[in-house]
């Protein structure tokens, strides 16, 4: 094990914590009224999964979301997104905090997965740091943030 992957460790771990003390601050801790970018997560995603998973949870297999315009397939949607993994942590904990919880694995894979990705490239690790910063702090996250199918999908590219 050579001196560059400890140090590639010690960046990661660090950048890990970055970013979720950023996003702690920046969304949880100041607990601010509704504001218009909030309103997809709070009134379409936010009930689509806790109706979703509710039934699921129950031993039913959801196939029709009567909620949604006049009716749509459930299990055709990636709004829901029924089948992916991770999701399996609705059926585990409360709708927000299992919501919550993702958003935060989520955002810790785009920038972990972007500063090892650049490593891979050959930058060095303060360049890697900084491509990881980039994608985790900055730029679109901020916007995938609030609609979570985007974020899902955005945080796997560089993986």
């Amino acid at each position: 094990m050579g001196p560059a992957v400890p140090r590639t460790l010690a960046a990661a771990v660090g950048l890990g914590l970055l970013v979720a003390a950023f996003w702690w601050t920046r969304i949880v801790l100041p607990g601010r009224e509704p504001v218009l970018l909030t309103t997809d997560i709070r009134l379409f995603f936010y009930p689509t999964y806790l109706a979703l998973f509710t039934r699921a949870g129950s031993g039913t297999l959801p196939l029709w979301n009567p909620y949604q315009l006049c009716g749509v397939p459930w299990l055709g949607s990636p709004m829901g997104g029924l089948f992916y993994p991770p999701h399996a942590l609705y059926l585990l904990l409360p709708t927000h905090a299992a919501l919550a919880a993702l958003e935060l694995f989520h955002l810790l894979l785009l920038a972990l997965s972007t500063m090892l990705f650049a490593r891979r490239a050959g930058l060095g690790v303060e360049a890697a740091i900084l491509a990881g910063m980039l994608s985790g702090l900055g730029g679109q996250a901020l916007y995938w943030l609030f609609a979570p199918p985007l974020l899902e999908s955005g945080a796997w590219l560089a993986v």
